[in-house]
């Protein structure tokens, strides 16, 4: 069992959360979720120097060691004596003393349990795919003895293949795990609970994220009605309150000071709304509804009307480079209000797809008929459309017809607090520049919206913020993304891009099939036993 009671967690030398308490049992695999900033990460390696607990490194440092010397680099004194024998070789004496290569084969049989092969080792990471960094981070985790693996974002820059092996190797892993992510999919299909992590402390829920979900939302839901039941209550004393002090002045107006009947009266009316008074001040304390900050929810992305059917079509395109074939005769065409995601292993074209749709490179063969008509909107994570010499600020007032105030409003709409506004782009995190970036396609209004890996840096209230946008939006959108739930809640055609071509999931078959033919085929088969 691992525990932690009213635990405080510092950034440098300031306190960002305090009464941190948990428990995870042994083989517990635990999701870690909650808003950009609010310190998972900080979190996660508290318990990695808390406990015993070794933590999955995603980045891109040491690409130029094998993968073997990177599993070694767990063990720096066997690495450096490693590396010391290709210059003086009784240093293999004291590798053998140190048990160098029965670490080396406990490494290697790892590595095959991952797909890796006895030639793999020797490979540089610099040659992988960012599924086999991941593959070779869990297996330098695993040479080692620890009691808790802790994974921030496993599932970022991973394709789909990937994400579904990682999913299945945690299923039937029998280790302790946390990992913070944001991918909801991920969550439901490998967590047996939840940490929710929020500015008033951390909370455990013993439910998968569809689960979790609905629990919230009922939360809220009842919180926003026991809110609104204690504000009618609160305004009928109030109005109470106000009639009393009405009868207590015009009484009192009326009364005579040598009167003791008529100056008791007026007393009387003065202590009742006195003692109103103080019950509402008492049901304030009590209140059991939680105030909600107000930030908007919902946002309508607007696309341009038109009354353009075909936007893009694509007739037998090739593309190559440097003699290597990436796409061979590629047919399809988009249409106005489909929402097509594309999908593939990392390397296997997405993002050369992407490029051809917006004319940044030229097909090699065959051509590409863009509707010069339409207008475009791009969402990369390269930011492009940013300058990041501009303030926030600045960057949403360049926008036509912008005023500071509505850019203000929007901005805070979109969680950029007033510390940000006049912070320069350039400073910024990820997540801020991808939400900016965001802000900044809100008020292009195009016909065609293209997002490239969209969900990569939000976390997940931004991810629904920007699904209900996209599900709002009456244009065309073509999205890449390897998050199952996202691609599932929004696509409506799906592109898969398999052996240089791209397979279309609304493609039928035209031609009528031969039924008669086709059975005496299955029976000229041979059977086993002929073979």
């Amino acid at each position: 069992m691992f525990k932690m009671k009213n635990g405080i967690l510092r950034y440098d030398t300031k306190i960002i959360q305090k009464n941190i308490s948990f428990e995870i049992e042994v083989g517990q695999h635990v999701a870690l979720i909650g808003r950009n900033g609010v310190g998972k990460t900080t979190l996660l390696n508290k318990i990695k120097n808390d406990f015993n607990a070794g933590m999955l490194i995603q980045s891109n440092e040491n690409l130029d060691l094998t993968i073997l010397e990177y599993c070694l680099s767990a063990h720096p004194k066997l690495l450096k004596i490693k590396s010391d024998i290709q210059y003086n070789y009784l240093a293999i004496e004291e590798y053998i003393a140190h048990g160098g290569y029965e670490t080396e084969h406990a490494i290697v049989v790892q590595l095959k349990k991952f797909g890796f092969n006895e030639k793999d080792i020797n490979r540089k990471l610099s040659t992988l795919s960012g599924g086999e960094i991941t593959k070779v981070g869990i297996v330098r985790l695993l040479c080692q003895s620890y009691d808790l693996l802790i994974f921030d974002e496993p599932t970022n820059h991973i394709d789909s293949d990937t994400r579904n092996w990682l999913i299945k190797w945690m299923n039937d892993s029998k280790h302790t795990i946390i990992y913070a992510t944001h991918d909801r999919h991920f969550i439901n299909t490998t967590a047996h609970k939840i940490f929710e992590m929020s500015e008033e402390g951390l909370r455990t829920f013993n439910l998968n994220y569809d689960e979790y979900k609905k629990q919230k939302d009922i939360e809220y839901e009842t919180n926003h009605n026991l809110i609104e039941k204690e504000r009618k209550e609160r305004k009928k004393v109030q109005s109470m309150i106000q009639e009393y002090k009405e009868w207590f002045h015009s009484a009192n107006s009326k009364a005579s000071v040598r009167n003791p009947a008529e100056q008791k009266k007026v007393a009387k009316i003065a202590r009742r709304f006195k003692t109103k008074e103080q019950h509402l001040l008492q049901k304030e304390k009590q209140s059991k509804g939680k105030p909600v900050n107000k930030e908007r929810k919902e946002y309508i992305l607007k696309g341009n009307q038109t009354n353009i059917k075909n936007f893009i079509t694509f007739n037998n395109v090739s593309y190559s480079i440097e003699g290597n074939n990436i796409f061979e005769n590629v047919n399809f065409s988009i249409s106005q209000s489909e929402k097509i995601c594309i999908t593939g292993k990392n390397g296997s074209g997405k993002s050369t797809l992407l490029k051809l749709i917006l004319s940044e490179i030229q097909p090699t063969s065959g051509n590409i008929d863009i509707n010069p008509s339409i207008s475009i909107g791009y969402f990369s994570q390269h930011l492009e459309i940013l300058n990041l010499k501009h303030t926030v600020l600045e960057e949403v007032l360049s926008i036509k017809e912008m005023n500071e105030s509505y850019a203000r409003t929007i901005l805070a709409s979109f969680r950029f607090k007033e510390d940000l506004v006049r912070e320069k782009i350039i400073n910024l995190s990820m997540g801020e520049k991808c939400r900016l970036t965001l802000v900044k396609l809100f008020f292009q209004n195009p016909h065609l919206l293209i997002l490239d890996e969209p969900t990569n840096y939000f976390d997940i209230e931004m991810q629904e913020i920007l699904e209900n946008m996209l599900l709002k939006f009456e244009g065309t959108i073509i999205f890449v993304t390897h998050d199952q739930h996202f691609k599932e809640k929004i696509a409506s055609r799906i592109f898969t891009i398999k052996n240089k071509t791209v397979i279309d999931s609304n493609k039928y078959i035209q031609e009528k099939v031969d039924t008669e033919n086709l059975i005496k085929q299955l029976y000229n088969i041979p059977t086993e036993s002929e073979l």
